[in-house]
């Protein structure tokens, strides 16, 4: 019985593509600040290779950089959103 529940609770990671946009999920937040009206995605960002297991390599759209860091890291799929 809880293996069926687990299962039938479970989400199937969506998949990505190289060269499509995605929003990166950002629940991180100053202390004693409010996180209810702060934005929880940013982005868009790239999906520059497709790893195995919902795992993908994330980077920034050449030419629109949002921060002074540029972002290049892996990020699994139940932490992306496709960007439309």
């Amino acid at each position: 019985y809880n293996k069926h529940y687990r299962e039938s609770k479970s989400k199937i990671p969506s998949k990505y593509n190289e060269g499509d946009y995605v929003l990166i999920r950002d629940l991180r937040s100053k202390p004693g600040e409010s996180t209810k009206l702060n934005p929880k995605y940013k982005g868009p960002y790239l999906v520059a290779k497709v790893l195995g297991n919902s795992r993908y390599v994330i980077r920034d759209i050449p030419g629109f950089n949002l921060t002074s860091r540029p972002v290049d890291t892996i990020m699994s799929a139940d932490k992306l959103k496709p960007w439309v």
